[in-house]
């Protein structure tokens, strides 16, 4: 399994909004400064991924990467591809990040409906 490495200058995207938490689901690795950071900030370090649960009430502009995982690989995951494929084909968006985030955000916006 590959690692990121989180520092204080990446920690913002790694962030859940609506939770206000952080997700360590064995594929993050946090430096000791951005564990300070978190602390100062008041934002809470869960050792687990997210549930379905909190990706559904999340903000659906939130796109950290624990809401990015648990969309692209839940029960929608058929859903992000197509969405992230048309993007792609159609509207020309090539950045893999950029489409990750946008599929993110609409299969989230079509599950509030």
């Amino acid at each position: 399994m590959k690692k990121t490495l989180v520092e204080v200058r990446n920690l913002d995207k790694h962030i859940c909004t609506k939770s206000n938490a952080i997700y360590l689901d064995g594929s993050i690795i946090l430096t000791p400064s951005a564990k300070d950071e978190l602390s100062k900030r008041g934002i809470a370090i869960k050792h687990c991924s997210p549930t379905e649960s909190d990706a559904v009430q999340c903000d659906i502009d939130c796109v950290c990467e624990g809401c990015i995982k648990l969309v692209a690989t839940g029960c929608t995951e058929k859903t992000f591809y197509s969405i992230a494929a048309i993007l792609k084909q159609d509207f020309g968006v090539t950045d893999v990040k950029q489409l990750q985030e946008m599929s993110c955000r609409i299969v989230k916006t079509i599950n509030k409906q």
